[in-house]
């Protein structure tokens, strides 16, 4: 699989109506929710099938791709790793057993996190948008399906 390196430059977060992308892999860390519809998510060569109300979170340096959305309404967010040290440790020591956290374990609560997010009118500003991705990753992380440590 042929992948290219997106750059990003800065943490943000915004509603999304489609999600098929080629493969890829950048320095942040990727995360969103399915409101609405379904996907495939392949990190590292392994395919995750997401449906509605699931999360993903795809950690820094993983080869990652998107494709067969059909009716996507959600969230997409990126964190640079530097402005959030203290998910550090997560991001180069943990190898989750997969990228997806399912609808069964977070109930509404996490798609009301992000839809507040994204209709906050002031999620330009850096401070808000940080604000918002430190709570998101918070309480995303943890329900991580568990997989092993890196050495």
């Amino acid at each position: 699989m042929v992948a290219f390196f997106q750059h990003k430059n800065k943490s943000r977060l915004y509603p999304v109506l489609k999600l098929d992308f080629p493969a890829h892999l950048h320095r942040a860390v990727e995360f969103g929710y399915l409101e609405e519809g379904e996907c495939t998510l392949t990190v590292e060569g392994t395919d995750f099938s997401l449906e509605r109300g699931d999360v993903f979170i795809i950690f820094p340096e993983r080869v990652h791709l998107f494709e067969n959305s059909k009716n996507i309404r959600g969230y997409l967010g990126f964190a640079l790793p530097e402005e959030f040290p203290l998910f550090a440790p997560y991001f180069s020591e943990i190898f989750p057993a997969s990228p997806v956290v399912k609808k069964e374990s977070l109930g509404e609560a996490a798609g009301e996190l992000f839809r507040r997010a994204a209709e906050d009118p002031e999620l330009e500003s850096r401070g808000v948008v940080h604000g918002y991705v430190s709570l998101l990753l918070g309480k995303l992380i943890p329900r991580l399906p568990k997989g092993s440590q890196q050495g």
